[in-house]
């Protein structure tokens, strides 16, 4: 069997979302949050998005052997993302992701099983031969975790398979990824950080959230427009849908721009709502673009 499009070296959580009428929320108080919405978070909504546009998409991770475990995975799998690298231990991760209904969001969580990614586990899921392999800051988050995923450049190299590396805000301490990495995915913040880190042939993405995004490769430079969302119910998880949409379209075949102008799209239009339902359909982005 051939192996996935894209290998997502997860951090796959169980977001719970809660509203809070205001930042910071005293101590002491107590609220009713209008509404509750589980839904997979972390790098699942990455791979979710990939798969929806159109990638085979394989995740590797280790979830509880509990009640989310179960939801987290089924909710994967409906949305057509494999998830038999998954190995199921102790909890799942719980994240409580608290917004203000203005677009600020706090976050206050467990990582669960997740720290428990081993080498081994890492290993067996890159020989399946993914054509690129992806991994975010988050997962060098605990011990033995952080060990087994700075090997991954060694055998994404004996698959002949691309790195791909968002170091979100821990770009301060994921150096040897992002100089391993073909492909590096940053804000204009962790920019500043890791610009040295950023190896002279590999593409470099820089998010820049209103302003949309700009690529260089080599000579080439890129710039796409962010598009224009009129009620904005929440930001989280639009990163990673941004980074799901570029990775998809790229391996598809598509041009660096035309990539670019669709990965920005899906992250605009994913403002609209919460949990990876909120992620848009491919034809949404194809009507936005004209």
């Amino acid at each position: 069997m051939a192996g996935p499009d894209l290998l997502v070296v997860s951090d796959c959580v169980m977001d719970i979302y809660l509203r809070v009428g205001a930042f910071p929320v005293p101590a002491g108080a107590v609220e009713a949050s209008p509404e509750a919405i589980a839904s997979p978070g972390g790098s699942c909504y990455l791979a979710a998005a990939a798969s929806k546009f159109g990638a085979r998409v394989e995740v590797v991770d280790v979830v509880g052997d509990d009640p989310l475990g179960s939801q987290l995975i089924s909710d994967m799998e409906s949305r057509g993302v494999s998830m038999r690298r998954v190995r199921r231990s102790g909890s799942t991760g719980l994240v409580a992701v608290l917004e203000d209904g203005r677009g600020r969001s706090s976050f206050i969580g467990s990582w669960g099983s997740g720290s428990q990614l081993s080498r081994g586990d890492l290993e067996r899921a890159v020989d399946d031969g993914p054509r690129m392999v992806y991994l975010s800051g988050y997962s060098l988050l605990g011990s033995p975790r952080r060990e087994a995923v700075e090997s991954i450049p060694g055998f994404a190299r004996d698959v002949g398979a691309i790195v791909a590396v968002d170091p979100g805000p821990l770009s301060g301490s994921s150096g040897s990824l992002i100089r391993s990495a073909g492909i590096v995915l940053l804000n204009e913040e962790e920019l500043q950080h890791s610009a040295s880190d950023v190896a002279p042939d590999a593409l470099l993405v820089v998010k820049m959230g209103p302003r949309g995004a700009r690529a260089h490769s080599g000579q080439l430079r890129v710039e796409s427009p962010a598009i224009r969302v009129g009620n904005v119910v929440s930001a989280v998880g639009a990163g990673e849908v941004f980074d799901g949409v570029l990775l998809a379209r790229l391996l598809s075949g598509s041009e660096l721009s035309e990539a670019l102008d669709f990965a920005n799209a899906a992250a605009g239009l994913k403002l609209r709502g919460r949990g990876l339902d909120s992620i848009p359909d491919p034809r949404e982005v194809e009507e936005i673009l004209g």
